[in-house]
């Protein structure tokens, strides 16, 4: 998905938690810290709890990275892409952005 995104040349900001962040650092790879150093993404870590495991927003649409009722890892997105879920999602981004730190460097 992000991928494509960025394909379309599509600004994207994702935050994430810092669980994912500490797994993301144990695999680093290649794929993954080009991602990190594109101009066109912005990943943030979330210092507290959060119910999902990470949170994309741009101006085309929202997408969630869910949690199942057990806090496990789902690999199910949830996408929304109309206009209400749109401002929506960029309100609820700037809601955990403010308390977020923008990552730079794995």
């Amino acid at each position: 998905m992000i991928e494509g995104w960025i394909k379309h040349n599509v600004n994207v900001s994702i935050i994430i938690t810092e669980e994912l962040y500490s797994k993301v650092k144990e695999q680093a790879d290649r794929h993954l810290y080009d991602l990190i150093t594109d101009e066109r993404i912005k990943f943030y870590v979330y210092p507290k709890k959060m119910n999902f495991v990470s949170f994309a927003c741009n101006d085309y649409g929202i997408l969630f990275r869910l949690l199942m009722k057990t806090g496990t890892y789902n690999n199910k997105q949830l996408m929304c892409c109309n206009p209400t879920a749109r401002q929506w999602g960029k309100e609820f981004f700037e809601r955990y952005l403010k308390d977020s730190l923008l990552l730079t460097d794995i």
